[in-house]
């Protein structure tokens, strides 16, 4: 007999999974490298449920619905179940705790949208959903119904007073009237004078209608198509948090997914944004933030998120082997980024959030000037399940024109696992993650994407955050970046987690090495109805 329940296990909220009757619905502390050692507990998972036999249902979730800021909470929306939003609030963006659900019921289909923070002379939040409960058969039923009709709903903040943004209400007048043709996917919503805007696969759409229910399709603005405006923000600052200089465009959108950006200029007089072509490049500058496997970003900046522009991703490909003791699929987010301006590179950089720093435990290992052979490095203290979830930083020198170095997490003795390869050429540095085997052949494999190495530039920085299941790379103060998730290969052994680094080069590439252990980012209770942060 199955029932739902309401409360927490092994770290993760269990809103609207179920369990069997009789289970234990006790909150539990990041399960044990041992027992679970390709559960991550400093990334966001989906909703875990514990049965009485003692293994474990994880929820699937995958597209990110955006990263926002409120009242003091930061807030994490993404999809999961393939029907419904799910939420994640945190103070210091460091811990997390899951709430349940935003929009209830969760039998009525709440897919991807945007979600936005206006002004409560505007409205206050709101959230634009794609509702596919009218679809007229599903994807297997009917090959020719698109996935994603467009079909929109509207949802709005029961409370304006509620800093937690628990209770949403959907507005009785749904779904959304088109004037022109309708889409999905719709962006964050801005107002401009009198009306309303939001940009959806590459059309903007305008409303004066305050309830947000008649918008009318005013045309291409940005192209693209599905990957064109569900993202649109102001360019962020700089990472001293100046903001850009003058001249910088002023405007953000996204172009791939939502990890690519373009550059461009909008004016609000005529409703234009034209793209900025610094170099003469056409159809002007974009910005790549995701090198590795991540796919399906969601990006907010400015005064919706407190003035700072993050981004968080669907951690693909899903592992599909046996993640644990009844997992046979394991689903994650990538590592939250915050994002700036770089204008030496005029471009834009990707790093963690800098209050991660907050969540290191002790430190594990430190090697200084170790000079790098071919043969990889096991880096001492970090084997043994000592550093499956952890914070590598290493720093290159010693490299001249031609070198090759790299590094490797959560390896096993055969030095297995996940790992980059950097090579220094002509200015530049081409990046390749992958598996450390792959990494360790990046010389005759070629790939990679390149970044500038300027000449006063004689070291090179590398931040490995790996978490038991997938790592996030970070390359020269965030140039390139790039998550990698464990492949569907078998799983990782609960001792796999050395930390190895190498180099295939003429001259004596050095490198100077710190590993920090890294806590649960989960508080307890980690799912609540009740918050308190």
């Amino acid at each position: 007999m199955l029932r739902a329940v309401s409360g927490a296990v092994s770290g993760f909220l269990i809103a609207s999974a179920f369990i069997i009757e009789g289970g234990s619905a006790d909150p539990l502390a990041c399960q044990p490298n041992s027992e679970q050692p390709m559960l991550p507990i400093f990334h966001i998972i989906g909703n875990v449920t514990k049965n009485t036999d003692g293994s474990i249902h994880l929820e699937p979730i995958n597209d990110c619905s955006g990263v926002t800021y409120y009242k003091g909470i930061y807030h994490v929306w993404h999809q999961c179940c393939q029907n419904h939003w799910d939420h994640v609030i945190s103070k210091d963006l460091i811990h997390w705790q899951r709430l349940p659900p935003p929009i209830q019921p969760v039998t009525l289909k709440t897919w991807d949208g945007s979600i936005t923070m206006l002004e409560a002379e505007d409205g206050g939040p709101l959230i634009l959903y794609d509702a596919q409960d009218g679809k007229l058969g599903s994807h297997g039923e009917d090959p020719r119904t698109p996935l994603d009709r467009p079909i929109l709903g509207v949802a709005k903040l029961a409370d304006p007073d509620d800093k937690y943004l628990l209770k949403w209400t959907r507005d009785a007048n749904n779904p959304v009237a088109f004037d022109g043709n309708p889409i999905s996917f719709p962006g964050q919503v801005w107002k401009n004078g009198d009306y309303y805007n939001f940009i959806g696969q590459g059309n903007r759409f305008q409303s004066n209608d305050s309830s947000f229910h008649s918008w009318t399709n005013m045309g291409p603005m940005i192209g693209i198509g599905e990957h064109g405006g569900q993202w649109w923000m102001p360019v962020p600052n700089q990472v001293d948090g100046t903001p850009p200089p003058a001249g910088t465009p002023n405007r953000l959108v996204n172009v791939n997914g939502g990890a690519t950006y373009l550059f461009g200029f909008y004016n609000p007089e005529n409703e234009t944004f034209t793209p900025w072509s610094p170099g003469g490049e056409k159809p002007g500058k974009e910005a790549t933030l995701e090198r590795g496997g991540a796919d399906w970003w969601g990006g907010q900046g400015g005064p919706g998120n407190n003035g700072r522009m993050m981004i968080i991703g669907w951690a693909t490909p899903d592992y599909g082997g046996p993640a644990g003791p009844g997992i046979g699929f394991l689903t994650r987010l990538t590592l939250l980024r915050e994002v700036h301006y770089d204008p030496k590179l005029m471009d834009l950089v990707s790093n963690p959030v800098p209050e991660l720093t907050g969540l290191r435990t002790s430190s594990m290992a430190s090697e200084k000037g170790l000079v790098l052979t071919s043969q990889p490095h096991a880096v001492q203290g970090t084997g043994g399940g000592a550093a499956s979830s952890a914070d590598v930083v290493i720093s290159f020198s010693g490299f001249v024109d031609g070198s090759v170095m790299g590094a490797c997490v959560l390896a096993n003795s055969s030095f297995e696992g996940l790992g980059i390869s950097l090579v220094v050429s002509g200015g530049t540095v081409t990046a390749k993650a992958g598996t450390c085997s792959e990494s360790m052949k990046a010389v005759t494999n070629g790939g990679g994407t390149s970044f500038p190495l300027f000449d006063d530039e004689s070291e090179l920085q590398l931040r490995i955050l790996p978490d038991r299941s997938l790592a996030d790379f970070f390359v020269q103060g965030g140039r390139w970046s790039g998550t990698i998730s464990w492949q569907a290969k078998g799983p990782r052994a609960a001792g796999d987690s050395t930390v190895a680094v190498w180099s295939n080069s003429t001259s004596e590439v050095k490198a100077d090495i710190d590993v920090f252990g890294m806590g649960c980012g989960w508080v307890d209770p980690s799912y609540t109805e009740h918050p308190t942060m």
